[in-house]
């Protein structure tokens, strides 16, 4: 287990952002060539398209808490890759990854993570902002890393030319995930023409053009070249981009290699974490028990206050108010 010590490591070091949309086909060719010049950062599925093209990312990141998305990292082959995650990903997901584990604090609405991580003394990071993927929480990891430009490549958020997933990926996705299915929307893309998207693709456009606003001393590109694209991010093709910004060679392996080995937590043990889950758990134990009383006190009071009505008696005092007191005392329910 690490924790993460490279944010402001790599300031003004540009940044890739690989999704998994359908145009990352595009783009993926060059992105081989690019690992010396700039970051490289997948999250969940898009780790799935780039290892099938050999190109190996220089940090990935895992976000869902569900089953179904184990398959991004049982089938990728970037073994070294660093992997950032919070506690509300799915524990096996995580164990599944053969490369260090970068813990973020924080766990988006999962409070829980937040009481255990304050037993543990883990308080000494920024505030990093989930999102509502896992692509605005990479994007999220690229800013706190320093990374400038930040670049998209992959993020479609399109049903492009028919295709919800970058080719090599699409069909093994579909056999392991279970789709929601949601009501499809027509939209216009970043070229104006008509394409087929979701309300959740939308609102995730919609995060990472405020995200860019709030932080203009940042520049971002949308280099995707399809898609919905974000307001006020400049869509420029992914050539243009490298001649632009991608210019200066860096020695990334080796930074992110010095740095993996000054961010153990070295004064975690495992007795530590399990005593730390048994308090919790007992304490959700206790609650349900509690919470099965004032539900059995409450049912008594209602057919009091019917006996009461017949009779015009003033109805009895409430034991269930204290029973609510003694369940608030529970750090399970708070």
């Amino acid at each position: 287990l690490f924790r993460s010590q490279y944010f402001k490591k790599f300031k003004d070091v540009p940044a890739i952002i690989c999704a998994a949309g359908p145009s990352l086909d595009k783009n993926i060719d060059q992105l081989q060539s690019l690992q010396n010049t700039a970051l490289l950062l997948s999250g969940g599925s898009s780790l799935l398209s780039l290892n099938d093209k050999g190109v190996e990312p220089h940090f990935t990141s895992v976000l869902d808490p569900t089953e179904d998305l184990e398959i991004h990292l049982e089938n990728h082959c970037s073994y070294e890759t660093p992997l950032f995650y919070r506690n509300r990903a799915f524990f096996q997901t995580v164990l599944s990854h053969h490369g260090p584990r970068l813990h973020i604090k924080g766990s988006g609405r999962y409070f829980v993570s937040d009481w255990f991580e304050e037993q543990f003394g883990i308080k000494d990071q920024e505030k990093l902002l989930e999102g509502i993927s896992v692509t605005t929480f990479t994007l999220s990891i690229a800013k706190a890393l320093g990374c400038n430009p930040i670049i998209f490549v992959g993020l479609d958020l399109a049903y492009t030319e028919n295709h919800d997933y970058a080719s090599g990926i699409e069909n093994k996705l579909r056999e392991k995930v279970s789709h929601i299915h949601e009501e499809l929307i027509g939209y216009p893309d970043i070229n104006g023409n008509r394409t087929i998207t979701n309300a959740d693709w939308i609102a995730e456009s919609t995060w990472i053009s405020q995200f860019a606003r709030a932080h203009p001393q940042t520049k971002f590109i949308n280099a995707t070249g399809g898609g919905i694209g974000f307001d006020g991010v400049p869509n420029i093709p992914f050539v243009e981009v490298i001649d632009q910004y991608l210019g200066r060679q860096y020695d990334l392996k080796s930074r992110i290699h010095i740095e993996k080995h000054q961010s153990s937590l070295k004064y975690l043990s495992t007795i530590s974490v399990r005593n730390k889950i048994k308090s919790m758990k007992d304490s959700l134990e206790n609650s349900l028990h509690l919470c099965e009383r004032m539900l059995s006190e409450i049912q008594e009071k209602v057919q009091e206050i019917y006996s009461s009505l017949d009779k015009n008696e003033e109805p009895q005092s409430n034991p269930t108010i204290e029973l609510l007191e003694e369940l608030k005392s529970e750090i399970s329910f708070q």
